[in-house]
């Protein structure tokens, strides 16, 4: 069950890659709605947090954690677009 937690880990992690990399070569992410970023940024913090917590297994809190540092890059150019 473990290989498949790391599995369904490396699958969510890279999910959110391709339009990480996107937005911070464009230098931007005028497309992207606030309440996307925000909603989901929080829901991950939250979900890794309730993972920890409750043990559910180190493969929740690594995806979950990669995810908030993609939506954090993503949310900083949102923030601050490249000129």
């Amino acid at each position: 069950m473990t290989y498949l937690g790391w599995l369904g880990t490396l699958l969510l992690a890279s999910a959110a890659i391709p339009q990480t990399v996107k937005v911070w070569r464009e230098g931007h992410a005028k497309g992207m709605a606030w309440s996307y970023l925000i909603a989901l940024w929080l829901g991950f913090i939250c979900m890794g947090i309730f993972s920890y917590l409750r043990n559910a297994g180190w493969p929740l809190v690594v995806s979950y954690s990669i995810q908030v540092v993609l939506f954090t890059l993503m949310a900083i150019r949102k923030t601050f677009p490249r000129a």
